[in-house]
């Protein structure tokens, strides 16, 4: 499943005196089965980016090509966009609302019109494919699950309905460490077993870096930098002139080299820092 971005222009109250560029002839194509983090200080136009990818909002200009279709097109439903694409806010939680976790995983796939049978074993599958127990959680209120197992069935259920693309909108946030892991961990399974395309969007430097496998910047509405985290990270001067940094592991690489100890300041993940330290001291 891929998309094709080309010239994507949206622009707030065209032609009023509050008239905003938000994003600006932004192109980029995403394959099939990639693990995209997209990055940018507040503001830059990365959250109005991913609502075109699955037509939350209609470009002022460009297009949005999925698979083959231009998803603005006037025969295409959004019946057929949820199908392809996924998307999942920040704090998805707080937009679960049945009395059970099974009613509420299958939303989506009756909203779809698949019947009982195929709506079972989507509900079923997503579950399980998140990382819960279907029988133990299926009749209980999600309002009773612990934080990162709400956060859990809420992207169950975009996932119940079969998205080829999931578009991820800080998964993360207010988690603690252990839960962070274990929904990255999930998320990256869902990429590499199930071949789903994940967009990430997020502030957290470290989790881009061993996560995604390419990476997007943006600033003041403009794609500046699209390139692997390695190529992305290698530009510390440049990620601090646009308000980011990089992940915090390079970072302490960097400041044993501004403090003139020989070593290499190209690893971007804890586990490659972690072995650049070791080799540099180790006796």
């Amino acid at each position: 499943m891929s998309i094709e971005v080309k010239g994507l222009t949206h622009i707030y109250s065209e032609g009023t005196v509050f008239e905003h560029i938000a994003i600006e002839d932004v192109n980029f194509t995403v394959g099939p089965h990639d693990f995209i983090g997209i990055i940018g200080h507040t503001g830059s136009g990365k959250s109005t980016m991913i609502q075109h990818i699955n037509r939350l909002l209609k470009p002022t200009r460009g297009t949005v090509v999925v698979n083959g279709i231009d998803i603005n097109g006037k025969d295409v439903t959004m019946k057929d966009i949820v199908k392809r694409v996924g998307i999942v806010f920040q704090y998805p939680e707080y937009q679960l609302f049945e009395e059970t976790v099974y009613k509420d995983v299958s939303f989506g796939p009756r909203n779809l019109g698949y019947d009982d049978e195929k709506t079972d074993f989507l509900v079923k599958q997503s579950i399980e494919t998140v990382g819960l127990d279907y029988e133990k959680v299926k009749d209980m209120s999600p309002f009773d699950l612990s934080g990162g197992q709400k956060r859990r069935v809420a992207i169950a259920g975009v996932v119940a309905m079969k998205p080829q693309i999931l578009i991820l909108d800080e998964p993360a946030s207010g988690l603690d460490p252990a839960g962070r892991r274990e929904i990255f961990r999930m998320i990256k399974t869902m990429n590499t077993d199930l071949g789903i395309c994940i967009l990430l969007v997020s502030h957290s430097m470290d989790d881009v870096a061993e996560y995604c496998d390419k990476v997007m910047v943006f600033s003041e509405g403009k794609m500046v930098r699209f390139g692997t985290p390695g190529e992305v990270f290698a530009d510390s001067e440049y990620l601090e002139s646009i308000s980011l940094e990089v992940p915090q592991s390079k970072q302490v690489l960097e400041m044993l080299k501004k403090r003139g100890i020989d070593i290499d300041t190209s690893p971007y993940t804890s586990g490659m820092v972690a072995e650049e330290i070791l080799r540099r001291f180790k006796k």
